[in-house]
């Protein structure tokens, strides 16, 4: 008698697109964030970058795979292997996952309320989770960093959080246009389809 499958197909499916995701999301942020860190010396200095990236990248993989804990799944991934990269605190600095994740779970919710109204749902994720992601990220590093390394993020705040409003829903907006584009290809529908 065959053994029965501990994982159905579309989980192994799921799982294994989850950390794809994960991977391609570090991977980006390692491209562009990264550089701009290291040259600045400002933790999490390549946000005005990711401000935009993020959201955009968040709406996407939602879209692709639309079940509830999908970008929470993929934004663990993206935390635990962004401990080992300097981008959105020193290498190592564990509530990188806990901000990754509240990102995640940010877009999930609003994806979730917003299921039938695509465009909304791509907006509204990034007008809400970007800024309560920067205000997290700015509480971590207050309670956590030495206070030099905090003051240099928490005092671009004044500048971020109105720039969170604009880019994050435009990259939300940016997501959201990509997955229209690609929605019909037979690989994407093959994904989306659980």
């Amino acid at each position: 008698m065959p053994k029965k499958a501990v994982l159905g197909k579309r989980t192994a499916e799921r799982l294994a697109l989850i950390s794809v995701f994960g991977v391609v999301a570090t991977l980006v942020t390692s491209l562009l964030a990264v550089p701009v860190n290291v040259i600045t010396g400002i933790p999490a200095g390549g946000m005005f970058l990711m401000i935009f990236v993020m959201p955009m990248m968040y709406v996407l993989f939602s879209f692709i795979m639309p079940f509830f804990p999908s970008a929470t799944a993929i934004s663990f991934v993206n935390g635990a292997l962004m401990l080992f990269i300097p981008a959105m605190g020193p290498v190592g600095f564990l509530p990188k996952i806990f901000m990754q994740m509240g990102f995640g779970f940010g877009v999930d919710v609003i994806m979730m309320i917003f299921r039938k109204r695509e465009l909304l749902a791509a907006v509204i994720s990034g007008v809400v989770s970007t800024p309560l992601t920067v205000l997290h990220m700015a509480l971590w590093f207050s309670l956590l960093l030495p206070q030099r390394a905090a003051w240099s993020f928490v005092s671009l705040l004044p500048y971020t959080i109105p720039l969170t409003l604009v880019l994050g829903p435009l990259g939300g907006l940016t997501g959201w246009r990509i997955f229209y584009r690609i929605r019909d290809s037979p690989d994407v529908r093959r994904l989306t389809f659980y």
